[in-house]
Formats: C-alpha cells, sequence, structure tokens
C-alpha cells in the first residue's frame, strides 16, 4: 500500500494511519491463500506465535518478490510475549498487530494485541496469551479443499 493510498484512505474515512493499517492486517487474513501459509505456524496459537520468526522465508517460498520485515519474538514474561518488526516502512508494527488479532480469532485464542513501541526502523506488538482455547477456532486442513 502507497502512502499516497493510505493518506487518502485516512481523509476519508477519518482514520488514523495505525488504525487502518492494523485493518489492513485482519483483512488480509480473510483472503484464504495468506490465512494457509499463515496457519502452516503450528496446530496452536502459541504455535503459530513461535512460528514468527520463520514466516519471512515462508512468504518468500510462496511470493519470491514479497519482502517482509525481520520477526522476532521474545518471551516477557508468563504468556506475555513482544513481537519486534525490524523493516525500513513503517507500519509493519499496526499491520502484524491486525494479523495477530485475526489468527487469535482464527485459532480460537483469547489475545490482548496491543501496538507498542517505534524505535527507529523497529516496530513492537504485545501480546498477552489470555486462553489458547477460549473459543472453536475455524477449520483448517494442511491438504488444499478439492476443486471441481
Amino acid at each position: 500500500v502507497t502512502d499516497a493510498v493510505l493518506s487518502a484512505a485516512m481523509r476519508r474515512l477519518d482514520k488514523p494511519r495505525e488504525a487502518l493499517l492494523e485493518d489492513l492486517g485482519i483483512y488480509l487474513v480473510g483472503l484464504e491463500p495468506l490465512r494457509r501459509l499463515l496457519r502452516f505456524g503450528g496446530e496452536s496459537y502459541e504455535d503459530f506465535l513461535h512460528s514468527l520468526d520463520e514466516l519471512p522465508d515462508r512468504v518468500r517460498l510462496a511470493v519470491a518478490d514479497l519482502h517482509l520485515p525481520e520477526l522476532a519474538l521474545e518471551g516477557i514474561g508468563p504468556s506475555r510475549y513482544r513481537l519486534c518488526c525490524a523493516g525500513t516502512q513503517p507500519g509493519f508494527g499496526a499491520v502484524f498487530a491486525g494479523i495477530l488479532r485475526a489468527m487469535a480469532d482464527d485459532y480460537g485464542a483469547l489475545a490482548l494485541i496491543e501496538p507498542g513501541e517505534v524505535s527507529g526502523e523497529v516496530e513492537t506488538v504485545g501480546i498477552e496469551l489470555l486462553d489458547s482455547f477460549f473459543a472453536a477456532g475455524r477449520d483448517f486442513d494442511l491438504a488444499l479443499p478439492e476443486t471441481r
């Protein structure tokens, strides 16, 4: 998404940039091919969180021209994490906050997701996993659905 498109959307929708980028992250998880790529991270939301370090490489295998920021998950307490997004494009922290919210719903987990600090080219997202099995998650099967 270009800065011009973001600026126009901010004016039109009267929303802050971070909120729009977070909405973009939520929208992206709704795209089935991307959801499938994300769900390969593990059976539980916590497994998914621990696989985020590998996500840029998995994405590059699927779409060679797409470059995600470097991702690093840090444990900061019991069921508490910080995701660090290091990239040259500002806003990836907000996009990943949306992705993390949508994926928590997808897995049926209850999690508090808070965009965090920005320091230079590193943006953080705080994650507190309250209940891994709060609700039934969406169905997921590694096999692609049959097409007719």
